[in-house]
């Protein structure tokens, strides 16, 4: 079975967001169980994306580089970051 990570981010106040982070999550757990993937553990952030260091992108990097997942879902390739994709 592939094991996935969900990364959830918004950086401006919830309620202005296409995606809040619980439908985030909910949207993506929802997808993963279609596909008969384990969700391992969720990480959220409600900072900018322009910026490299944030507490959950931080402990999703850590977690991926100990092997706890195969893949990491997000709602939109933004949510994890607005830099270029070096980065």
């Amino acid at each position: 079975m592939k094991k996935v990570a969900i990364y959830c981010r918004i950086s401006t106040d919830e309620d202005l967001q296409k995606y809040s982070l619980p439908a985030q999550e909910k949207e993506l757990k929802e997808f993963a169980s279609r596909k008969g993937w384990e969700v391992t553990g969720t990480y959220r952030d409600t900072i900018s994306g322009s910026k490299a260091h944030r507490p959950g992108l931080d402990a999703l990097r850590d977690d991926l580089a100990a092997g706890k997942f195969d893949a990491i879902l997000c709602v939109d390739q933004d949510r994890l970051s607005r830099m270029e994709p070096i980065d």
